[in-house]
């Protein structure tokens, strides 16, 4: 059944982003206070990681949720979602901001002391228009009276689009090197093998074989 079909692939991607060369590139490429790291950098952060479970958020609605430490002793919430369809019915970056809100909500800290939050929204199976299109959304303050623009970095949140029809031969014009991976990863396209030599070759991502043959079996 399509109902069976859609658990068992939402299980094999939350399994896939938990392993810490696809949750790495990921934050590598969405994180700002990362931009200066390196990937091997940004997988050491994931060697020792706090949950920071709240008894007062029901985790479960999340797909992936994780705090880390940067080198500076800064903690950042990490939320990874994946939409199959862009087009569920309602806004979707309602949701976002749903989600988004209660991580900062649900944070027993002062004003001063919240963590940043930086939620992550995959859609692997969008439409050929949408194809590459990676989407930032934070609150931005101006004023009505004078020339101001000021973001509050509190919280962001980043919407990437996939074809999943999109050709493997053809390199996106930007951010190629995290939305290829992904394309390869969820896409289900090729046989674990093949994906598996293609993010070892061109991206140097390796030991996901038992999570892409799960996902290629589905």
């Amino acid at each position: 059944m399509i109902s069976d079909y859609i658990q068992l692939y939402d299980q094999a991607c939350k399994e896939l982003i938990a392993k810490k060369p696809v949750i790495s590139l990921l934050c590598k490429y969405t994180i700002e206070e990362l931009n200066d790291y390196s990937i091997e950098e940004v997988q050491s952060l994931f060697d020792t990681v706090d949950t920071g479970e709240n008894r007062e958020l029901d985790e479960s609605i999340l797909d992936y949720k994780n705090t880390i430490t940067l080198h500076n002793g800064e903690q950042i919430i990490i939320h990874v979602e994946f939409q199959n369809n862009d087009h569920p019915g309602y806004d979707l970056m309602n949701r976002a901001v749903y989600y988004s809100s209660l991580l900062i909500t649900t944070q027993a800290s002062h004003y001063n002391d919240l963590k940043k939050v930086y939620s992550v929204w995959i859609m692997p199976h969008s439409s050929k228009k949408k194809d590459g299109l990676i989407l930032k959304s934070r609150i931005v303050t101006t004023s009505l009276t004078d020339i101001y623009k000021e973001e509050n970095h509190l919280s962001t949140i980043i919407m990437i689009y996939i074809n999943d029809q999109h050709d493997m031969m053809q390199p996106y014009k930007q951010y190629d090197a995290l939305l290829m991976p992904i394309l390869l990863l969820f896409s289900g396209r090729y046989r674990a093998k093949e994906t598996a030599q293609l993010l070892k070759e061109k991206y140097h991502i390796e030991g996901l074989e038992e999570e892409e043959e799960k996902m290629c079996n589905l």
